[in-house]
């Protein structure tokens, strides 16, 4: 969301305001970092204005880092302080493509008779009704991308392909690995609601929305089945014999995600599906990095529905 200060009928500290005197400034510092489980938001936020620095230190107003992703409808408020870094942490699949970032200074209680020494010109002397949660000060926006993790479930080149079974009295999911997708089957009752919700894409108007979740109930559950299928598989001297599904066009980037896994979790310098140990890594966290931890998206959506 992008702020400005010319739309208050009082003075806003920020950007190009023309109220406060040259020295008054307030601005951020922002860097954006992400990985397949969450974005770090770094933020040092630089507020240079005695009054609103005195009203921050006093609780009177409130210094906040708002951030809001559009294609995901997350926003959340957190807590900052001035000259300090601080680090603000979004798990993965809760934003996604453009994140925008402000730090503002909101009035933490009804302002009666507010001013502020540094008011020039026609504003000098000046005193403004300010209610509680209005904006005292902007900073310019900071906006970032973040790449679609859990794209690779669901565009048209991903490894699994969510199809509706044959037999709708089956109730459950069904998996087959033999072949160059993994065939994921669900019943056609459910399959008709599964793209009345999600169109197939991650970045689609709905998907952006309902992703996670059915992620969650449907290629999660078929992803631990997958992972069980090569745990059964003997280890010989470290390593399984996976030629029987290494020709298939879903192993390799499968294969290449359990490698960035094993990496990940720091353990394992190199591996894959022919070497990873499952005893050490279960099924179902395996399954959950695979598909971009979908869990938190998943129960967010609960939430707003």
């Amino acid at each position: 969301m992008v702020i400005t200060e010319k739309y208050y009928p009082y003075p806003v500290l920020g950007g190009k305001a023309v109220a406060f005197s040259d020295d008054c400034t307030f601005s951020a510092e922002f860097e954006a970092l992400s990985n397949s489980k969450k974005v770090v938001l770094i933020v040092t936020p630089r507020l240079n204005e005695a009054t609103i620095e005195s009203m921050v230190k006093s609780g009177s107003a409130n210094l906040v880092c708002h951030i809001e992703c559009p294609a995901t409808a997350y926003r959340v408020v957190k807590p900052v302080s001035n000259n300090e870094q601080q680090k603000i942490e979004i798990a993965a699949g809760l934003v996604a493509k453009r994140v925008q970032a402000n730090v503002v200074v909101v009035a933490g209680k009804h302002l009666q008779e507010y001013t502020c020494d540094s008011f020039v010109g026609l504003y000098k002397g000046r005193k403004f009704d300010v209610e509680q949660g209005s904006l005292l000060a902007v900073a310019e926006t900071y906006s970032f991308d973040v790449e679609v993790k859990d794209s690779r479930i669901s565009d048209a080149k991903s490894p699994i392909q969510i199809c509706p079974d044959s037999d709708d009295s089956s109730g459950r999911i069904k998996v087959n690995m033999d072949s160059h997708e993994i065939e994921v089957s669900i019943p056609p009752s459910q399959f008709k609601t599964y793209k009345a919700m999600d169109d197939g894409k991650s970045v689609s108007a709905s998907g952006g929305r309902n992703h996670d979740l059915l992620i969650g109930l449907v290629a999660v559950p078929a992803l631990v089945e997958v992972m069980a299928k090569f745990a059964t598989m003997p280890l010989d001297a470290g390593v399984r014999d996976v030629a029987q599904y290494a020709d298939y066009k879903w192993y390799a980037p499968i294969n290449s995600l359990v490698a960035e896994y094993l990496k990940g979790e720091g353990k394992e310098k190199e591996g894959d599906l022919s070497t990873i140990d499952f005893d050490s890594h279960s099924p179902l966290k395996v399954a959950q990095f695979i598909a971009g931890y979908p869990l938190v998206g998943a129960f967010k959506r609960l939430e707003e529905l």
